[in-house]
């Protein structure tokens, strides 16, 4: 069996020698570095030091694409969607929220770019961790609205189901849902894998019922009050 431990924000070269060396004593064989796009737009050499010290330490390097284009999970902002309002995801209300849509040619572009600066940085591991549409709970907003509902998600379901999108989050919906996200993830695996580097994957289930979540919006409600 494995043992890792994930990394973030310290990106002090010396603290970062101390901490892996303690995380080698403490049994792990491998280090979840969250890679930002902060690191992306100013860090990449740094991301480069940070990897040979961990193989160094004698532990593997898997990158994170914590707070990516706003789809992959983490608290960190994401700048991507400033740069390019024109890949933001649509509610089903017509509301349009700072995420990128997976479907838009531009955020599979440079996700693209972001894997090929993991490889260049000596990674060994891109870790999915957990891509999903816009959720308007965690943005305490419990209205009834879903994503993604632009226009390029709207031809791709009726050509997938042979009508209009409905309004309401149906099983289509779901569905359709799913599928982008696999399709999505399928290409960026593919990409990887051609640059070098292994996949591992942390989904988010979409079943929240079956694994105990049977309200979500208001158990959120709970713990904002």
């Amino acid at each position: 069996m494995q043992t890792g431990v994930s990394y973030y924000s310290s990106r002090d070269i010396r603290h970062i020698r101390a901490d892996l060396a303690e995380m080698r004593e403490a049994g792990c064989t491998y280090v979840v570095h969250c890679y930002t796009e902060t690191d992306l737009a100013y860090h990449r050499k740094l991301m480069r030091q940070v990897a040979d010290a961990t193989h160094e330490a004698g532990l593997e390097v898997w990158f994170d694409p914590w707070g990516l284009v706003g789809i992959f999970s983490g608290e960190t902002f994401t700048r991507f969607p400033l740069d390019h309002p024109e890949t933001w995801q649509v509610l089903s209300d017509g509301r349009r929220v700072p995420s990128a849509c997976p479907n838009h040619p531009a955020t599979r572009e440079f996700v693209r770019g972001w894997i090929d600066a993991c490889a260049d940085a000596g990674g060994d591991v891109v870790l999915w961790d957990e891509p999903h549409f816009w959720s308007a709970l965690w943005a305490r907003d419990f209205r009834p609205a879903w994503a993604c509902y632009c226009d390029t998600c709207r031809t791709l379901f009726r050509d997938r189901f042979g009508h209009e999108p409905p309004a309401e989050f149906t099983p289509e919906i779901k569905q359709f849902r799913e599928f982008v996200l696999l399709d999505f993830l399928t290409g960026l695996c593919g990409h990887a894998r051609g640059k070098g580097l292994r996949n591992a994957l942390c989904l988010f289930p979409t079943d929240l019922p079956h694994h105990g979540f049977h309200e979500p919006g208001e158990m959120l409600r709970a713990f904002i009050k």
